[in-house]
C-alpha cells in the first residue's frame, strides 16, 4: 500500500471541497440546482441584452464613461434575475417537503457540492496554471494533481458554454 503525504494546499482543497458539501446538505440540491440555474441565467442574460437595457434607461442622457450604462443594464438583469430563483428555489423547495423528498434532496444536495467543490479546484488549477508551476505545494499536492486529471474535461465543458455567448 502506497502512503500519500500531504501538504497545507492539500488540506486546504479537502476543506474546501467538504465545505462545498456541507453548503449542499443544508440548502438541497433543488436549491442548489435551481441556484446555479439563476445565477447561470443571470449571467447570460445580462451578458446579452445588459447593454440594451442600459442605453433604454439612460437614452435621455449622455453618460461618461460610456460602460456606465452598460453595467447598470447587466446589474439590474442579475438582480431580478436572483430574485426571480429565490422565488422559485422557495416554492420547489416547499413541493420537495410537501411529498417527503427533504433528506434525499439533503443527500443529492452534498453530492453536488462535493462535484461543485471540486470544480472548483479544477477551475482555480487551470486559471492559475498550477498543473506546471514548478513552486513546493503545488509541486507536491496530492490532491492538486488527482483533480487536474480532469482538466480537459473541464475545459471541453466551457468550451462548449462559451460558444453560445456573445463575442462582445
Amino acid at each position: 500500500m502506497k502512503i500519500v503525504s500531504v501538504n497545507y494546499l492539500d488540506v486546504l482543497i479537502v476543506v474546501l471541497v467538504l465545505f462545498s458539501g456541507s453548503i449542499g446538505i443544508f440548502r438541497g440540491l433543488v436549491r442548489e440546482l435551481v441556484s446555479t440555474a439563476a445565477w447561470i441565467i443571470a449571467a447570460i442574460i445580462g451578458i446579452t441584452h445588459g447593454e440594451q437595457l442600459g442605453n433604454l434607461i439612460f437614452s435621455a442622457q449622455t453618460i461618461e464613461p460610456s460602460w456606465v450604462p452598460r453595467a447598470v443594464g447587466v446589474s439590474i438583469i442579475f438582480v431580478v434575475v436572483l430574485v426571480i430563483g429565490v422565488f422559485a428555489q422557495r416554492l420547489l423547495r416547499k413541493g420537495v417537503k410537501l411529498v417527503g423528498l427533504g433528506g434525499l434532496d439533503r443527500v443529492l444536495g452534498c453530492g453536488f457540492g462535493l462535484i461543485r467543490g471540486i470544480f472548483i479546484v479544477i477551475a482555480v488549477g487551470i486559471i492559475f496554471n498550477l498543473r506546471t508551476s514548478l513552486e513546493s505545494p503545488w509541486v507536491d499536492s496530492y490532491f492538486l494533481h488527482f483533480f487536474m486529471k480532469f482538466e480537459t474535461f473541464v475545459q471541453d465543458i466551457f468550451s462548449y458554454f462559451s460558444a453560445y455567448l456573445p463575442d462582445s
